[in-house]
């Protein structure tokens, strides 16, 4: 293998280390429990970002799942696996817990497992945190690099989506897992569309499993929406270009792609049915969540596309008695960044006809995910669906989002590669402009 091969995989990990230089070489961590006191006073060692009003984690989502949940799981998860059984009751959540039910376990995952039989110390987690960022990085870069990209736009995209805010808040969470493997359910869906011999059925519908046992399953449903997307547009793009008589292999691998998809299914069924039994015998889940699918940003909140650290969620619901938001609001994981905004919308400049395909497929999933998270019709009307009715869109839906934005920057960058125009330096001209005055006045807001 040339060592061009290799060019790519080195500037995402020289990218990874410079943007966690403090977790490498300074001794500072990712691991919640060892850079914030959750009972109360200052962060300890991490500082993730200036914040206001008092709050210790406001660049991070839901540190209370990792503070009071996650990681005390996977101590009791570690005794059980060294003394031979997999637990199934964790009595230290509450009054005691079903752990083969909860989605917020992880007990299922083998990386997961390695780890805490390892030892699950902080040295080892901060690793695995970072590991995760990489590899959801590495699966962008190789995804676009077998579709005929430059390994530059191969490298935006994986880097957009390694270091934007759905993987960088939630990384040291539950959620963080099911965030990092997105990018893999898209590759290994590309895969089997690719070969699409029932081998590579079997291998893609094991990297779904995989993906799957991740267990945080609303995040995990946002990555079969992406490739069941990804699947529809490859297809409906070979039977729009294919002769007649060739349309019946575009048919042929889009059957075997779901198929994958439908067999990972059925791999996870010893989790996802009894999670769906559980959650309909239990009347709390019902009252907790009921309307949860129609909650939606307001669009005066879409400033936390740019900072993670200027706005919060505004619940929307059609049901204002759901438990869930009697609680203040959160701080929002809806963060891109202004420079992955202004590149996507240079993906839709002229660019060479292969690529056509992925700018439809990353167009079209951006545009119903977010016309969603902001309550559009007729893409709200996915929250009244089964299944999806009972979903948190805003905090874990966000995911597919941003990695449809890495996409189309990606596709950006190819057309810079590709064109060379008048109109492309005005537009960098005036991105660079807007990056200057956002940057001037987040610095002023947060003094």
């Amino acid at each position: 293998m040339s060592s061009r091969a290799f060019r790519g995989p080195l500037v995402l990990l020289l990218f990874l280390v410079l943007t966690n230089f403090n977790i490498i070489f300074l001794g500072q961590s990712l691991v919640a429990t060892a850079n914030s006191n959750p009972i109360g006073g200052e962060p300890q060692a991490l500082h993730p970002g200036l914040f206001h009003g008092g709050s210790p984690s406001v660049n991070w989502y839901d540190l209370g799942v990792a503070w009071w949940q996650w990681e005390p799981a996977g101590k009791m998860i570690e005794r059980a696996f060294r003394s031979g059984h997999i637990p199934m009751w964790d009595s230290e959540i509450g009054g005691g817990i079903d752990s083969h039910v909860s989605i917020n376990q992880t007990q299922y995952y083998p990386p997961y497992i390695a780890l805490l039989l390892a030892g699950d110390t902080p040295l080892l987690r901060d690793f695995y945190y970072l590991a995760e960022l990489y590899a959801s990085g590495l699966f962008c870069y190789l995804f676009l690099r077998r579709n005929g990209f430059h390994l530059i736009s191969a490298v935006c995209m994986g880097a957009v989506y390694m270091l934007g805010g759905s993987m960088t808040q939630n990384i040291n969470s539950s959620t963080g897992q099911s965030f990092a493997v997105l990018p893999m359910m898209l590759w290994a869906t590309d895969l089997v569309l690719r070969l699409a011999t029932w081998r590579f059925v079997g291998i893609g519908a094991f990297l779904l499993a995989l993906a799957g046992s991740t267990s945080f399953f609303p995040v995990v449903i946002s990555g079969y929406l992406a490739a069941g997307l990804y699947v529809a547009v490859t297809v409906g793009c070979d039977l729009c270009a294919s002769p007649a008589e060739h349309r019946r292999g575009a048919w042929i691998r889009g059957g075997k792609a779901i198929a994958a998809q439908v067999l990972s299914l059925l791999l996870l069924s010893f989790l996802l049915i009894p999670v769906e039994l559980a959650s309909g015998m239990d009347g709390t889940f019902s009252r907790w969540y009921r309307g949860l699918g129609l909650q939606h940003y307001s669009l005066d909140q879409m400033i936390t596309l740019i900072s993670p650290s200027v706005g919060f969620d505004v619940l929307q619901l059609a049901n204002p008695d759901a438990q869930l938001f009697t609680a203040p609001p959160v701080p929002s994981p809806f963060y891109v960044g202004l420079i992955p905004l202004l590149l996507a919308l240079l993906a839709f400049g002229k660019l060479p006809g292969r690529f056509q395909r992925l700018r439809i497929f990353f167009a079209s999933a951006t545009a119903l995910l977010f016309l969603k998270l902001v309550g559009a019709l007729p893409a709200q009307w996915i929250g009244l669906l089964p299944v999806f009715q009972n979903l948190h869109f805003i905090p874990y839906f966000c995911g597919a989002l941003a990695l449809g934005f890495a996409g189309l920057a990606g596709l950006g960058i190819e057309g810079l590669i590709h064109t060379s125009s008048g109109r492309t330096t005005a537009v960098g001209s005036l991105s660079l402009l807007a990056i200057a005055l956002c940057v001037m006045r987040f610095d002023r807001q947060s003094r």
